[in-house]
């Protein structure tokens, strides 16, 4: 993807009615992130509504990633407030973050299995974790992979999976426990078209079965369109463009318009 050679102005983020963010689970506000003297994330501003898919789109490089590691508390920031289910994770104590994590779902980019486990080992982790015993965390992890098209991969491990298999082991790993807010770090990088669907359609299940909040982070536009109640573009460190999927690629925003080229328009028949 070309960057614009002009730095064009953001454009405003689009106002969120009262009754979307009235109970906001995830609030981040003024959310400032630097490396050294690179400045990542600059008065980063973003409100999450309860039950919603906001996906987070944006050039490489952009602090994306680092954004949703920040929701999880898994990264530190230098200033700015980071709220999640009710708990200030930018200085939250240990047993705090462990009980915001509790409640949260991460599927990783790699899928980051355990690679001396099988698949129904991976899914099962989070409830044997949580005092679950073995046998019932078993015949629920067996059950999340039966529903996925999984179920004859329980006893393979991460060596024996290709790339899709990975990440639906993942995605079973991160939803096992019904958690109020799954955060997927571009889950469908490096995937076959066929694949991305498959992700995608776990994605709004997430949504629609658990009513979980989800953040998607992602550079797939059709995939945005397919699972995002809201797109967020991030740029220069702050979310400068919020709007749902169909008015997201009309909006004339340089970098909008840049990705809207490079999937050649058929995001908009999703």
């Amino acid at each position: 993807m070309s960057t614009p050679a002009a730095a064009p102005a953001p454009a405003p983020v689009a106002p969120l009615a009262a009754a979307d963010t009235a109970d906001a689970p995830i609030r981040l506000s003024g959310v400032r992130v630097a490396f050294g003297d690179r400045v990542v994330l600059d008065h980063l501003d973003l409100v999450v509504p309860r039950g919603k898919n906001v996906v987070i789109m944006g050039l490489s490089g952009t602090g994306k990633s680092v954004t949703l590691k920040a929701v999880a508390g898994l990264q530190k920031v230098n200033a700015g407030e980071i709220v999640v289910a009710g708990v200030h994770v930018e200085n939250a104590r240990r047993a705090a973050l462990t009980s915001v994590r509790s409640k949260l779902g991460f599927l990783f980019q790699s899928g980051a299995l355990i690679r001396w486990m099988t698949a129904l080992e991976n899914v099962a982790l989070p409830l044997v974790e949580n005092g679950v015993p073995r046998a019932e965390a078993d015949a629920r992890a067996r059950k999340r992979l039966d529903e996925v098209g999984l179920g004859d991969s329980a006893n393979k491990r991460p060596d024996e999976m290709s790339g899709g298999m990975a990440k639906r082991v993942g995605f079973c790993r991160a939803t096992i426990a019904n958690p109020a807010i799954l955060l997927y770090d571009e889950p469908t990088t490096g995937l076959d078209p066929i694949t991305k669907r498959t992700i995608d359609d776990l994605i709004v299940h997430g949504r629609d079965k658990f009513g979980a909040t989800g953040v998607i982070v992602s550079h797939d536009l059709r995939g945005a369109m397919r699972t995002g109640d809201l797109i967020a573009l991030l740029y220069e460190g702050r979310i400068a463009v919020v709007l749902p999927p169909r008015e997201f690629i009309k909006c004339d925003h340089p970098i909008v318009r840049e990705f809207v080229r490079d999937d050649g328009g058929a995001a908009g028949g999703k």
